[in-house]
């Protein structure tokens, strides 16, 4: 899920975002409020996974971003051939079922090659922990016990240290 900040209404597409697709099919998709299950047509392009009420309609419902999304099989809510999508930049997780296992695997791995296609993903759950800090007069400084010996074990000199 990339450039967007969680799913976004159709109003906010153009229909060159979902009329030349690499995957469609009919899914269920579990609603966002209700949490009950609806028959959807589904379409990825590009980085986009759309969702339309039914094959026939015009405009999808929602479109997912699906740049750096994690994907997986998944067997919560015991259902069978059920499909999670997540990513960091939206707080929802979606939940689609496959008519079966087939399917299941063949969206997966569309779904993840479309979330790789901009490149390396960005960061999360990123924490600073340790601050170490570089003095050309002195070397290193706030380098942990632990790094610090591991630096010394290595064979690389103080004067190596300062020159690189």
């Amino acid at each position: 899920f990339f450039c967007l900040v969680m799913s976004t209404s159709a109003s906010q597409f153009n229909p060159s975002q979902w009329t030349s697709p690499q995957k469609v099919g009919e899914l269920r998709k579990q609603g966002a409020i209700r949490k009950n299950w609806k028959k959807r047509w589904f379409v990825l392009q590009d980085d986009n996974l759309f969702y339309f009420k039914s094959k026939s309609e015009s405009k999808p419902i929602r479109g997912i971003p699906l740049d750096n999304c994690s994907v997986k099989k998944s067997t919560k809510m015991g259902k069978d051939h059920l499909i999670e999508i997540s990513s960091n930049l939206f707080e929802r997780i979606f939940f689609v079922q496959a008519p079966n296992d087939d399917i299941c695997e063949e969206w997966i791995k569309s779904i993840e090659n479309a979330s790789l296609g901009q490149g390396v993903s960005a960061p999360f759950d990123v924490q600073h922990n340790v601050h170490v800090d570089f003095d050309s007069d002195t070397g290193f400084k706030g380098l942990p016990p632990d790094w610090e010996a591991m630096l010394k074990s290595s064979g690389i000199t103080r004067d190596e240290v300062l020159e690189n």
